[in-house]
């Protein structure tokens, strides 16, 4: 008999919210009030039923149509439910499906491994993710990415419901992407063996020309012979040099250049670049003013670091020449110098030297030279700053510090702020560009203090 009290009212209503009701019967001999109580629980078992009916068929409609794959299997992992995208991915029907185990669009290799992982699933109630292949009906292997959720039915059961994505396009322009990268290897590797080849080849007459020129500078021809022959032997000195260089470029690119330190003086590395390009600064009609400290840069400032002159005189000389090329010839203009000491180091003028992505923005007004940097924001620094009236062009401010970026030159071959990126950061250092609104450009050269691998 129903119990109609408090309490068994109660434990209807409990039970209508939780689809267990079962309808009681209404006859003529209940009590009016019995049997008015009775239809009117009924009635709302019935609405909740119909509620409860919609609810599963909108969340079908949702599932089944969605772009993502979706299955629901039980704790046996068969199919219990596909929705649309499932089964065109699979090429099976729902009625191939529910009912079969889930390894049927598994290959047969994985199929102990995955049954093996469906039942820890489903034993240790978490998520699972990963990429896997499936096998359609039609034999072909697809790539997908599955995820995997722990869920209680309405039936009261553990399921397993998985997401599943084509990830064909993914893996395609993934392996792509891995052969670009091995034949850009390849082809590094021949570049490099090529380039060792030249240097060999190309050492052997060029320390001949050296030595001929040392032999006849010996023999004392005269002064004019002396001179032409002195120009010879510098010449091939350089190229020589050049030639080592090339590898030690490489090895740059590479992050394994090690420096050859020597303590060396900022202020002679500054005088020699004046030297360098004083045929640049007459075409230009350019001043170069070297300064530190607001007044004209002597030879009794003493500002010390440690590294290889040679590359860094290559780096100044790059950032210097320029600056002066952004200027139009013939126009006379200052290009400024600046040495300045951070003695604490420069976290006051520059609180984030080693900043992130330097192409974060279409134009940004600070670039910071990608890569590591050697020194902490507390270290000892000396900074060799240019300056110039020109701001580097919107079109190649982000990429400035790719290599063979350049704009408005015609021989120009944009490898010279690449290089000094390169130098800096071999010797620990880096190089910020402020450069935009009309204010000109600087590019300043950051070292630090002491010497370059010390260990911290």
């Amino acid at each position: 008999m129903d119990d109609f009290s408090i309490t068994g009212i109660t434990r209807h209503l409990q039970d209508i919210m939780a689809g267990e009701f079962a309808p009681i019967a209404e006859t003529d001999d209940q009590d009016a009030s019995v049997r008015e109580l009775a239809r009117v629980l009924n009635e709302l078992d019935r609405d909740r039923r119909q509620h409860r009916a919609a609810e599963q068929a909108r969340d079908r409609l949702i599932i089944d149509s969605t772009p993502v794959a979706i299955c629901i299997t039980n704790a046996h992992g068969i199919y219990e439910y596909t929705n649309s995208r499932y089964r065109e991915l699979t090429g099976y029907s729902r009625e191939e499906l529910v009912g079969r185990h889930f390894t049927l669009v598994v290959p047969p290799d994985a199929q102990e491994e995955l049954s093996q992982l469906h039942d820890e699933f489903m034993g240790q109630r978490y998520e699972l993710t990963g990429e896997w292949t499936i096998v359609s009906k039609d034999g072909n292997h697809i790539p997908i990415l599955a995820n995997a959720a722990y869920v209680i039915d309405v039936d009261g059961q553990p399921k397993k419901i998985t997401f599943l994505v084509d990830i064909t396009d993914v893996v395609r322009v993934r392996e792509d992407l891995s052969r670009e990268v091995e034949e850009r290897r390849r082809l590094e590797h021949i570049r490099d063996n090529v380039e060792r080849m030249l240097q060999h080849d190309l050492r052997n007459p060029i320390d001949g020309i050296r030595t001929a020129a040392e032999f006849l500078l010996d023999d004392d021809l005269g002064e004019g012979p002396n001179e032409f022959i002195r120009l010879m032997y510098d010449a091939a000195g350089r190229a020589r040099s050049r030639i080592d260089s090339s590898m030690a470029y490489t090895q740059m690119e590479q992050g394994s250049y090690q420096i050859e330190r020597a303590r060396l003086n900022v202020v002679q590395l500054v005088r020699d670049v004046e030297h360098d390009i004083q045929e640049l600064l007459t075409a230009y009609r350019t001043e170069l003013r070297s300064v530190s400290h607001e007044a004209n840069l002597t030879e009794r400032y003493d500002v010390e670091v440690w590294g290889e002159v040679d590359f860094l005189q290559d780096a100044l000389t790059n950032i210097v020449r320029n600056a002066v090329e952004a200027g139009e010839l013939g126009t006379a203009e200052t290009v400024t110098i600046e040495v300045r000491e951070y003695p604490e180091g420069m976290q006051a003028e520059y609180p984030a030297p080693a900043g992130g992505d330097h192409a974060a923005t279409a134009a940004p007004r600070r670039i910071v030279a990608p890569g590591p940097i050697a020194f902490s924001p507390v270290d000892p620094v000396v900074a060799i700053e240019v300056r110039n009236q020109a701001d580097i062009p919107v079109e190649i401010r982000a990429q400035l510090f790719d290599p063979y970026v350049t704009f408005g030159k015609s021989a120009g071959t944009g490898l010279g702020t690449y290089t000094a990126m390169l130098i800096a950061r071999a010797h620990g250092g880096t190089i910020v560009v402020d450069s935009g609104g009309g204010a000109g450009t600087s590019v300043t050269l950051l070292l630090p203090r002491g010497r370059v691998n010390d260990v911290r």
